[in-house]
Order: structure tokens, then sequence, then C-alpha cells
């Protein structure tokens, strides 16, 4: 069809004619029967008018929209409109297969212009084109049959649903880990600040400890101090050598008291690491 004898505005399509080549009874067909899904027409002296209110064009919803999987879907819509209009007695090189022509409803049905004549055109290499241009599926001239296209784009949408499924177990998975992550992390913290807490009570206890065990050394050398003069009171006459023994024996006693502490501390020490 000779785009130049098509003219689009906001609310109709408008294309030139020669009226004696009209075929009515299909005009009749399209415009009595909705579920053609092809625009209905009014006849005008030299031209066919369409009217699109309420209705967008494929070129400017897909400008919204680059979901492949709707473009394909679409298409697929295309195809069933083109082979379903043999069963109203329309012609299937009729149609104009053009993104600006190709019209979508507020329910998202695909609606076609139709010319009510015979074109001299081929509707399949037409569809070959737009999907050239719409997808990256590439169609052969061999490949010469809505039946075939159809298949292509239906491998092309369930191969892309199947990548679209593993894209959201990636993510998914993705997700899990972090969170096994972020689990092993919190983990591994509570763990460390226990441990923390533990070394910190840990060394309280031992300072406490310390503390205790030197003041039981001081009162022990008092006691020891005090019963050294008490010993001293009973000896009468205390000579040199009385005073060099207890001497001795005092610092044997503290002595053996202190090794034993050191050691009692230096046991403990190594228990703990």
């Amino acid at each position: 069809m000779n785009q130049e004898k098509i003219k689009i505005s906001k609310n109709k399509v408008t294309m030139t004619v020669e009226v004696d080549e009209i075929i009515y009874y299909q005009v009749n067909m399209i415009n009595n029967n909705e579920e053609t899904n092809i625009l209905p027409m009014n006849i005008k002296d030299t031209s066919i008018e369409y009217s699109i209110n309420n209705l967008i064009s494929l070129k400017e919803y897909i400008s919204v929209s680059e979901d492949e999987s709707i473009k394909l879907e679409i298409l697929q819509q295309v195809i069933n409109v083109i082979k379903n209009s043999k069963e109203f007695l329309l012609y299937q090189n009729s149609f104009i297969i053009n993104s600006e022509y190709i019209f979508i409803n507020e329910t998202k049905d695909v609606i076609l212009a139709y010319v009510p004549t015979k074109i001299d055109s081929d509707t399949v290499a037409q569809m070959r084109a737009i999907i050239f241009d719409l997808t990256d599926i590439v169609l052969t001239k061999e490949e010469a049959s809505l039946d075939i296209i159809y298949e292509k784009l239906e491998k092309k949408k369930y191969k892309n649903q199947d990548n679209i499924l593993k894209q959201k177990n990636e993510i998914k998975n993705e997700y899990k880990l972090k969170n096994k992550i972020k689990r092993n992390s919190k983990t591994d913290r509570n763990i460390i600040n226990k441990s923390i807490l533990n070394t910190r009570k840990q060394n309280k206890e031992n300072k406490q400890k310390k503390q205790t065990n030197i003041k039981f050394l001081a009162l022990f050398q008092i006691l020891l101090i005090v019963l050294v003069l008490l010993t001293l009171n009973t000896i009468k006459n205390p000579d040199r050598l009385a005073y060099i023994v207890v001497i001795i024996v005092v610092i044997g006693i503290d002595t053996v008291v202190f090794r034993t502490y050191i050691k009692k501390n230096n046991e403990d020490e190594y228990s703990k690491n």
C-alpha cells in the first residue's frame, strides 16, 4: 500500500482510494462484526476514514514499553487477526502491516487497518519486516508462512520466559546467600562480643582475687610478726642467736607462702590460655 495515500491525525486515519474498487460486502462484514479486530470504516467520495478514538498505535505503544515479551504477544495477535479474516471472506494481503497503522485498545487487543480492495502486496513479507524491526528474530524468505512465523515468535517468547525465570532464581539465590552471610556475620559478632564480655568478667574476677590474696599475705605477715614477738617474749634473755633463728624461720615461712602463691597463680593463668 502506498503510504502517501494514507494520512493519520489524532482521531482518524484517512486513506485515498478508487471508490469503484471498493468491495462493499467486505466493508459491511467488518462494520457489523466487532470480533474481527479490524478498524470500522466510513466510505467518503474519494477516501476511506477509520476512527481511532481511544486507540494507540503500536509505534507509540512500544516507545513506552520496551518489554520484548509484550512485542512478541502483539505480533502473534496480528497474525491471528490476519488468519481469522478468512472466516469473514477478507483478503490476507489487504491489511496494512505497519507499526503506525497497527493499533492497541484499552484491553491490549490488537486492531488492524484493512483496505477493502484487491492490493498487490505481500503480507508475509511485511510481517517479516516488522518482526525484524521490533525484535532480534531473523526470518528468511523460505519462511513464507504465517504459521511458521507464529511458531518462531512462540519459541522466542518461551525462551524469554525461561531467561526471566533464571534471572529471578539467580536474584533469589543471591538474596539467600546475602542473608546467610549476614546471619553468619551476626553470629560471629555475637560470639566475639560474648568472648569479650567473658574475658572482661574473668579479668575482673582475677583482679579481685589478686587483691584478696594480697590482703591475705599482708594479714599473714602481720600475724607472723606478732607471733615472732610473742615467741621472743617467752624466751628469757634471748641472745643474738635466738633472734637469728627466729628471723630465718620467718623468712622460710614467707618464702614457702610466696612460692605457693606464685605457683598457683601461674597454674591459673596457664589453664585459662
